[in-house]
């Protein structure tokens, strides 16, 4: 578990944008929707994804959170060739490491880009729900 007043600034992250992030507070895991961050097949990440972003970058380089480093990991669905999945996941973490480090002031030493495209799934590929659930990019603690 993360220290309290880390976890409370996630949770109040969260709370913000409840489309667009979850927070695992057993964990420390924060996982972002590529749906509502990304456009279809895109790395651009929207404006509301750019807001959360910022917060979270504030939060990274706070007393509660200067201390933790992460790796962000981009997934895919099955949707679309192998090879094209884990580029999109690889272009969409490193999107997400871009936005902290060099719109945002996070040490680029604290953020560690990977996509596994579709190898790590959280549900079934085979329902349009399974699909959009494995399309995200985690955020944890190294």
């Amino acid at each position: 578990a993360l220290p309290p007043e880390l976890n409370a600034k996630l949770t109040h992250l969260r709370d913000a944008y409840p489309d667009l992030l979850t927070f695992d507070e057993a964990t420390g895991m924060l996982r972002f929707s590529t749906d509502m961050s990304f456009g279809l097949g895109s790395t651009n990440l929207s404006a509301e994804a750019k807001s959360a972003m910022a917060i979270l970058a504030t939060i990274l380089n706070s007393s509660a959170g200067s201390a933790f480093d992460l790796d962000i990991v981009g997934h895919t669905d099955t949707v679309g060739g192998y090879d094209f999945n884990l580029d999109l996941s690889r272009r969409r973490a490193q999107a997400v490491v871009d936005a902290l480090v060099g719109s945002h002031g996070v040490s680029a030493d604290r953020v560690v880009p990977a996509g596994v495209g579709p190898l790590a799934p959280v549900a079934s590929n085979a329902t349009g729900d399974g699909q959009a659930r494995n399309r995200r990019v985690e955020l944890v603690e190294r």
